[in-house]
């Protein structure tokens, strides 16, 4: 697997960002990206710590990428996650590998088969597994757990998703989709630990529990999100920075100025 961005875990949030028609999105999260994402050359010497701070301008609804759309979810929430694969972040046209280590299509077009990496943990310890991809697909074809959006696009060509061991996933397609791989690399796909939305409501901070870069720190609803660095990341030494910090400001005209 190449180096590559997550968030979602750019696994994500860049499009999200130029799609939502708002320019300091944008610029924050190209520089998160920049920040915690892109390794620099071996004889540059790395600048970590720090927390970056940005505002959005509303809380968000709820903690689950899957189920609500918008960018001040996928902000905020995106790092905490990785997604199964994920945009190159030199070549954003580029699909790279990100818990999956590399994947392979049947001869028919109607099988895509995941190698998923090995020794990945989520925050709580517990290990990343098939099972935890598995019921990620299927949260993500659920009209009852994701949003309408993400639903639609699955169920034209999600069939299901098995399990051979525990490090190899086989999505099985109703008919060929080089598109359906486009959306797994999307903001919103990312993996989420079996049975979390049955155990958890999505609006419970316990629902943050991801494999990403960043681990959920603290929030205060109307007022800031706050995550921190992952010491136990699977990417040897990322994240760069210590954390960062979404505030809410309803107004526009003080986010730009404040920006």
């Amino acid at each position: 697997m190449r180096s590559c961005l997550p968030w979602r875990s750019q696994r994500r949030v860049l499009p999200e960002a130029w799609r939502s028609g708002h320019p300091l999105g944008l610029l924050v999260m190209l520089g998160l990206v920049v920040t915690w994402y892109a390794p620099l050359p071996a004889a540059e010497p790395v600048d970590t710590g720090g927390t970056i701070v940005w505002a959005v301008h509303e809380s968000m609804p709820s903690f689950d990428l899957h189920y609500d759309n918008s960018y001040i979810v996928a902000q905020p929430i995106g790092p905490i996650y990785n997604g199964l694969l994920t945009f190159d972040v030199y070549n954003h046209e580029h699909i790279v590998g990100d818990l999956a280590e590399r994947w392979e299509v049947a001869p028919d077009g109607k099988q895509i088969i995941f190698a998923l990496r090995q020794g990945v943990t989520f925050h709580d310890g517990s290990a990343f597994t098939c099972a935890d991809a598995k019921y990620s697909l299927d949260k993500l074809a659920d009209p009852q757990r994701t949003s309408p959006a993400l639903v639609a696009m699955m169920a034209e060509v999600f069939a299901s998703a098995t399990c051979p061991d525990d490090w190899t996933l086989i999505m099985h397609l109703k008919r060929p989709s080089a598109a359906i791989v486009t959306l797994l690399a999307g903001a919103h796909a990312v993996m989420m630990q079996a049975g979390i939305a049955e155990r958890v409501d999505r609006k419970d901070p316990k629902f943050l529990m991801g494999t990403g870069p960043f681990k959920f720190k603290s929030y205060t609803p109307g007022v800031e999100f706050r995550a921190e660095r992952n010491p136990h990341y699977w990417k040897p030494g990322l994240p760069y920075i210590d954390g960062y910090q979404a505030v809410v400001m309803e107004d526009l005209t003080k986010i730009f100025a404040s920006f």
